[in-house]
C-alpha cells in the first residue's frame, strides 16, 4: 500500500511492511554506534532481527 499505513518509526529507520532499505540500515547502525559508544562494525554485522531489537530498545530508552 502506498498510503503510508502500517509504517512505524524506529530509531532512525522506518519499517514498512517488513522492508528496510540499506541506507536506513546504515543510518541506524551509525546512530546506535554513537548512542551506545560501540563500533559501527558491530551493528553492521548483526542479523537484521537483532538490529531491529536493539533499535527498538534504544527508541524505548532514549526516544527517537
Amino acid at each position: 500500500k502506498g498510503n503510508g499505513q502500517g509504517q512505524e518509526r524506529c530509531f532512525g529507520f522506518s519499517i514498512r511492511w517488513g522492508r528496510i532499505t540499506p541506507p536506513e540500515i546504515r543510518k541506524t547502525c551509525v546512530g546506535l554506534s554513537a548512542l551506545l559508544h560501540t563500533g559501527v562494525d558491530y551493528f553492521m554485522h548483526l542479523p537484521l532481527d537483532e538490529l531491529v531489537y536493539y533499535a527498538e530498545e534504544a527508541t524505548k530508552l532514549h526516544g527517537k
